[in-house]
């Protein structure tokens, strides 16, 4: 079996018929005869035994680091995961430290407020008690009216302070 000169490949040239080839195509080419006992074909199998061994060791040194690459990148996925939790548990946190104190300024201020409020509707009730006496006293009111009368004046302050509560809620959610 004989190949083109020009195309016969001396790397994967491997049995007596790839041999006749290339003993062919070195003829073509230098106008050289080279025989089957030539050291010259001696030295093409030491370069393909060379050259195999070549092949497999990069074959395996670039397993070898695509593996390496692939535990790598693992690592630095697992390493930016971890670091992207530790951040966004830190906010977590510190969100979580402006809302408490939020919450506590708020309740103090409702809580104030509430004081405040039962406090005026107190006021309130007392100056109710206070007039509403006096006018019975000087006999200007009957017992249906003054009850009629305080029942007005005490829901008037509750409705003041619910008012003042209001406004108190609205202010902190701005």
């Amino acid at each position: 079996m004989t190949s083109n000169p020009e195309t016969f490949n001396f790397i994967t040239a491997r049995n007596d018929a790839d041999i006749e080839n290339m003993i062919t195509t070195i003829y073509h080419k230098t106008r050289i005869r080279v025989s089957r006992d030539d050291p010259l074909l001696a030295m093409y199998y030491v370069n393909c035994f060379m050259a195999g061994r070549l092949e497999e060791t990069m074959r395996q040194v670039m397993e070898d680091y695509s593996r390496r690459m692939f535990d790598v990148t693992k690592q630095i996925s697992t390493d930016a995961t971890g670091k992207a939790e530790s951040i966004v548990n830190g906010a977590i946190k510190a969100s979580e430290s402006i809302v408490h104190a939020a919450i506590t300024d708020s309740a103090a201020a409702i809580r104030a407020e509430s004081v405040k409020a039962m406090r005026d509707i107190k006021a309130a009730h007392e100056g109710i008690e206070k007039t509403i006496g006096g006018l019975v006293d000087n006999g200007k009111l009957s017992n249906a009216s003054i009850q009629k009368t305080a029942g007005m004046a005490l829901i008037a302050s509750v409705v003041a302070a619910v008012a003042g509560l209001a406004a108190l809620a609205v202010s902190l959610l701005r």
